[in-house]
């Protein structure tokens, strides 16, 4: 069953807390809006706890402001020099969120809210530093205490300066392609930030491409957690029994349930009788 899954990966993977990382492009100023409003409790979404918005923190006034500003202070160089224009599409933010498994911030010692200042200053940090020359911080929220696990949200202008075919002449643009990068890329920058986050004893995920294969898209991870959240929710009510009794009882619950299963699947379809 889901319940029986989620126990024994949550015994699996309990021993090992993980550094968590998630980049996406923001595709347009609409997107980025919506975006804003939500990192800043503007638009507050279910699973938001709103007596513990307060001890959230940010950083960056009207975000999506400032971008647009900018993009309109890039267009203007660009013009000046005799360069085209950016693109009508052309991709205005990118957003890392970074974090860590639940366990991690579960401990007593994490809890403190001097802890959490300091962790998120490290991430904020590894992010100026390792995308510098690509792109620069526009603001970021820090979500402390108001959802299930404390994470960062970091908004980019994905900024650099790229020689223009027309003029030849090295101009500012926007260019979340050369930000982001190839998967390579992504993979070395998940690397980077795990290496950055070990003063916390915490780890790498999964080395997908490593291992020669491709990671679950956002979708499918997104529907395997719709469809485990319960399981989950379950799990954390008998999470502590580990009466070696129990999961016997457990276990042969799930070998029955298999049983049932297969027996159904094996049944030859009765053809009606003309």
């Amino acid at each position: 069953t889901d319940l029986w899954l989620a126990i024994s990966l949550a015994c699996s993977i309990r021993l090992m807390e993980y550094a968590t990382f998630n980049i996406q492009k923001i595709k347009t100023i609409s997107e980025l809006t919506a975006r804003y409003k939500h990192n800043r409790r503007i638009n507050i979404s279910s699973n938001v706890k709103a007596s513990e918005i307060h001890k959230n923190q940010h950083q960056g006034k009207d975000i999506p402001a400032k971008i647009q500003n900018r993009m309109h202070d890039i267009n203007s160089i660009r013009k000046n020099e005799g360069g085209r224009k950016l693109r009508n599409d052309t991709v205005p933010a990118v957003e890392l969120v970074l974090g860590a498994s639940a366990d991690f911030f579960k401990d007593t010692s994490v809890k403190d809210d001097n802890f959490l200042d300091e962790w998120a200053q490290t991430q904020i940090d590894w992010a100026t530093d390792y995308y510098k020359g690509r792109g620069r911080i526009a603001g970021w929220d820090l979500h402390s205490r108001d959802e299930k696990t404390p994470h960062l949200h970091i908004i980019f202008i994905p900024e650099t300066i790229i020689a223009d075919k027309r003029t030849g002449k090295n101009l500012p643009t926007l260019s979340a392609k050369d930000f982001m990068g190839t998967k390579s890329e992504m993979n070395r920058a998940r690397s980077s930030h795990a290496k950055a986050n070990e003063i916390y004893g915490l780890k790498r995920g999964r080395n997908y491409y490593k291992e020669g294969k491709t990671p679950p898209d956002y979708r499918s991870m997104n529907e395997l957690k719709r469809a485990t959240s319960k399981a989950v929710d379950d799990l954390e009510l008998v999470e502590g029994l580990y009466d070696i009794d129990m999961l016997e009882i457990l276990d042969q619950q799930q070998s029955n349930q298999l049983k049932r299963i297969k027996k159904k699947v094996r049944a030859p379809e009765q053809t009606p009788t003309p």
